[in-house]
């Protein structure tokens, strides 16, 4: 038998109508009031869904990746019959720092949360969206990073909003948003790739390059990952003229097991709950990742991860 460890959102005036510049920016997608508003009801409706172990109830709230993420940590609890551990259901020690909102011509409108998690000593980045003015606010994106300290000085407008970027343009960085995810992706799934020159260290990519080698040493076992980035559409221009990229991936894992040879994952993992016991012939995972990624300017340097969260999202063996 193996044993398998794997690491790893007034009254109008009087006259004639004025024109509007359409290239104006026009709304701010948040005041600090109304990102505390959405920020404490997104931690109760959470904690209730957490605490009651209802992965459904969190699509009040989630959408997309970070709702699979979420729902599959839920999932696994539910399928060992574990209980989630005290910080899920409960926001005593999360606290909301900064908000970073931009200017938008029109929806969806978009803003960034950074939030301080005493109980786990880290920081959050949060994205909350909201697609239209009869849609809620919903969490987009949850990278996580040891300190807010990393968190780079963001470039504002003459409004006092972040300015944001678009993500297949370059606009004075080292590559456009889009195609640092998809080098990084390719990073990510082959160590001896050219696209891995291209990426700077960082602790992400340690912690897979890690992983990666202890399951590819097991005898018996055939071993194999894929990374595929997701569309790029949060970014923000920082400071020094670089871009803070919020990237997404999903990363699928496969397993071929030689016959005789039969797999067991620790008792509490997640591969345990999707994967139910012993794996004896063949096994996929899925997993999202969220990746927070600093892109310096031109000539300034390699993109780098300076935060990420993600997890299991399904799978299926026999």
């Amino acid at each position: 038998m193996v044993l398998l460890v794997v690491l790893l959102a007034c009254l109008p005036a009087c006259g004639l109508p004025t024109r509007k510049d359409p290239g104006e920016p026009v709304k701010t997608a948040v005041t600090r009031g109304e990102a505390t508003s959405v920020f404490e009801r997104y931690l109760d409706v959470r904690a209730t869904a957490y605490k009651l172990l209802n992965p459904s109830l969190l699509t009040a709230v989630e959408i997309g990746p970070v709702l699979q993420v979420d729902a599959g940590a839920i999932t696994v609890h539910q399928r060992l019959g574990t209980k989630a551990p005290p910080n899920a259901v409960s926001s005593s020690d999360i606290t909301l720092t900064d908000v970073y909102a931009p200017r938008f011509h029109a929806y969806p409108l978009w803003f960034v949360a950074v939030v301080r998690d005493d109980d786990r000593e880290l920081a959050r980045v949060q994205v909350f969206a909201r697609e239209a003015a009869a849609m809620p606010w919903v969490l987009v994106a949850s990278p996580e990073t040891l300190s807010s300290d990393v968190i780079p000085t963001f470039e504002y407008d003459a409004h006092g909003a972040v300015e944001v970027l678009p993500a297949d343009r370059a606009s004075g960085l080292v590559a456009a948003p889009q195609h640092v995810a998809a080098t990084y992706a390719k990073a990510l799934q082959d160590a001896d790739s050219p696209a891995a020159e291209e990426i700077g260290k960082d602790a992400f990519v340690e912690q897979v390059r890690t992983a990666d080698a202890q399951i590819s040493a097991l005898e018996g076992v055939t071993y194999s990952q894929t990374w595929n980035p997701h569309d790029v559409e949060y970014v923000l221009r920082t400071a020094d003229g670089g871009a803070l990229v919020f990237a997404t991936f999903t990363r699928k894992e496969a397993y071929t097991i030689k016959d005789g040879v039969r797999v067991d994952w620790p008792n509490g993992s997640p591969q345990k709950a999707f994967l139910g016991g012993n794996l004896h012939a063949r096994g996929k995972l899925r997993y999202n990742h969220q990746v927070l990624l600093y892109v310096p300017p031109s000539g300034e340097g390699k993109p780098r991860a300076i935060g990420q969260y993600g997890g299991i999202v399904d799978g299926e063996g026999y």
